[in-house]
């Protein structure tokens, strides 16, 4: 697969995905190829120099953000533990109202200028689109994905080479760490593999506030991991999948959770039983808590945030009081069915897999498991005690 392990060379579903983008509307054509141009023009002479066993995508939205030397850093890191070279394209993006020449637009372009200049040897490059307002997410990493499969096709095509298999992989632009082995791994995992359609995700958290200051705030974070750990396979801010099945012709272009679960679904069902990995391997990403907490600001939870700041190195909140015991306890009532239901449902379709028909009392087991393995690790603030003992009290009532 690409240089790095078994090759798999891909040309006929390459060609066919290159046919699939043209259905797309003239517009959409239009830009992703005017991005693929940017990138060409952009890139350092590593880019071409080198073929990836990995294609990175960092998108970027370059109005509002200010943890763009944190994960560039974090990003340039991996690099010297890797097995072997990836390619990163920096995903800048803005909406059409913005204005390009605001300072924090051109601030944030230098920096990934000069980004590249401080890493001449690993292969980068950057593009600056612009969308609508409201546009969903899932669209901008689509359009990551899209020019990092043209840019690393159309080079093996210039140089007449086979195309061989490679690691598509999402880089949030909130990332603010990650375990030193983290692209080691997947370059390993995918070595491994010998299906069509492979994908990998690590363990993903949000970043905690200080513990002194939040430690009732910092219990919701952890709340709102457990639900992301047991709902979904993996966080959209931190996955990837093979180019090959990325060419069967699928792309998340709606809400990044629920539209990347159908397109990993849609795949499955394309290449048949046993003929794809899900691997999860051990390691961990960590994103900004800013959005989130962002969110939350603004939703049905009123967590009374005051205002949200950047500190020098990572996000910080002042809150005008740690959660108050309504909004926590209220949150809560919502998130523990959610992480209850949620690692019921997927133990019971890992058991209908097996043949196993009565799935109840184990799925219950281990839904049980789960959240008693939460109260353990994110302890207890207000009613978390009375709030999680319907759901994992043993018949003598205890927790």
């Amino acid at each position: 697969m690409s240089v790095f392990g078994a090759e798999r060379i891909i040309d006929q579903q390459v060609d066919e995905y290159l046919q699939y983008l043209s259905t797309y509307p003239s517009f959409v054509q239009a830009r992703r190829d005017e991005l693929f141009e940017q990138v060409l023009s952009h890139g350092n002479a590593s880019i071409r120099e080198v073929i990836p066993a990995q294609c990175v995508a960092v998108p970027a939205e370059v109005t509002r953000e200010d943890l763009l030397d944190v994960t560039l850093g974090k990003l340039a890191a991996q690099a010297k533990r890797a097995r072997a070279p990836f390619l990163a394209v920096i995903g800048a993006n803005l909406t059409k109202d913005a204005d390009p020449e605001h300072p924090t637009v051109v601030n944030n372009m230098d920096l990934i200028k000069s980004f590249q200049r401080a890493h001449p040897d690993l292969p980068l490059s950057h593009y600056l689109a612009t969308y609508r307002s409201g546009t969903p997410v899932g669209t901008i990493k689509s359009d990551g994905f899209h020019v990092n499969s043209l840019v690393v096709a159309r080079e093996a095509s210039n140089a007449r080479r086979p195309l061989f298999d490679t690691i598509l992989t999402n880089w949030d632009a909130d990332t603010v760490d990650a375990t030193p082995n983290y692209f080691k791994t997947l370059q390993e995992e995918f070595a491994k593999s010998t299906t069509e359609a492979w994908s990998a995700y690590p363990g993903f958290r949000h970043s905690r506030l200080p513990e002194s200051d939040f430690p009732n705030a910092n219990k919701l974070l952890a709340w709102f991991d457990q639900v992301i750990a047991a709902s979904v396979a993996c966080s959209p801010s931190a996955f990837s999948q093979n180019l090959g099945s990325w060419a069967l012709g699928y792309s998340f272009d709606g809400e990044a959770y629920g539209e990347m679960n159908r397109n990993w679904n849609d795949i499955k069902r394309t290449v048949g039983e046993g003929n794809y990995d899900f691997v999860a391997i051990p390691e961990m990403v960590t994103t900004s808590s800013r959005r989130l907490v962002s969110q939350l600001a603004t939703s049905k939870y009123d967590m009374r945030y005051k205002h949200l700041y950047a500190g020098e190195t990572a996000p910080f909140v002042e809150i005008q009081s740690d959660v108050e015991e309504d909004s926590f306890n209220y949150i809560l009532e919502d998130l523990v069915p959610k992480v209850y239901r949620a690692a019921y449902d997927d133990h019971a379709s890992m058991l209908k897999t097996q043949g196993i028909v009565n799935v109840e009392e184990q799925s219950r087991a281990h839904a049980v498991d789960t959240l008693r393995t939460a109260l353990a690790t994110i302890g207890e603030a207000y009613n978390t005690r009375a709030i999680l003992a319907p759901y994992i009290s043993d018949q003598n009532g205890h927790l």
